[in-house]
C-alpha cells in the first residue's frame, strides 16, 4: 500500500474526522496565545493543522509499513491481511478519542 492510499484510507474513518478537529483547536489555541502581531491568519492555521495530519499519517505509515513483510507481488493482500489482523483501523479510530495534544 502506498503512503498515498494509506492516508485515503484513514481519511475515510471517524478518526480522522476527530484528529482534525483536535489539531484545529490546538493550533487555534497556540495562535492565541502568541502576542497579537505574531498571531496567524485562519490558513497558516490550517496548513499548520495539515500538516500535523500529514506527519501523523507519515509516523504511522512507517510503524505499519515496517511491521509487514512483502515483495511487490503480495504488497496488497499482506497489507489487508496485517490491517485486519491487527485491527489497526479500529484501533485508530480508538486512540485519536484518547489523544491529546500539548
Amino acid at each position: 500500500m502506498s503512503p498515498h492510499d494509506f492516508r485515503l484510507l484513514l481519511e475515510d474513518r471517524n478518526g480522522y474526522e476527530v484528529f482534525m478537529i483536535k489539531a484545529a483547536e490546538f493550533q487555534e489555541n497556540k495562535n492565541i496565545n502568541r502576542k497579537k502581531k505574531e498571531r496567524w491568519n485562519e490558513n497558516k492555521v490550517e496548513r499548520a493543522t495539515n500538516a500535523m495530519w500529514q506527519q501523523f499519517v507519515e509516523n504511522m505509515y512507517e510503524t505499519v509499513s515496517s511491521n509487514i513483510e512483502c515483495n511487490p507481488q503480495n504488497k496488497s493482500l499482506k497489507w489487508q491481511q496485517f490491517l485486519k489482523k491487527h485491527n489497526v483501523l479500529e484501533n485508530f479510530d480508538e486512540s485519536i478519542t484518547e489523544l491529546e495534544f500539548q
